[in-house]
């Protein structure tokens, strides 16, 4: 997985192949927004974050990905304003094809929305 730093704010890009180890998502991360109590309505102004990296699958291989950096683009597409659905939708797809994405790291400011 090369590393393209697209410019000085922490953003990156990485490219990873779909595939699912063990039938979970289809590159091996769980995505969310900051978790919500029962009932309450998903926060689409909150930004959407790695929470877990499933070992085994594309994203640990890849290695920079890391727990914590913010989600805000797939395949072209920002998905800051996206519900969680329409994100896990483009992210799925057939395996073996390619999927990109743009990252912020953890330890940056997030942009403002």
């Amino acid at each position: 997985g090369k590393r393209e730093e697209l410019c000085a704010d922490g953003l990156y890009s990485v490219t990873l192949v779909r595939c699912k180890p063990d039938k979970r998502v289809g590159v091996g991360m769980l995505l969310s927004r900051p978790l919500l109590k029962e009932g309450e309505e998903e926060d689409l102004t909150r930004h959407i974050q790695v929470r877990e990296i499933y070992s085994g699958g594309a994203v640990e291989k890849n290695g920079e990905i890391k727990v914590g950096d913010v989600l805000l683009e797939v395949d072209g597409q920002s998905v800051t304003s996206m519900s969680m659905d329409s994100v896990e939708r483009l992210i799925k797809g057939k395996d073996g094809t390619d999927v990109s994405f743009i990252f912020q790291k953890a330890s940056e400011e997030p942009p403002v929305p």
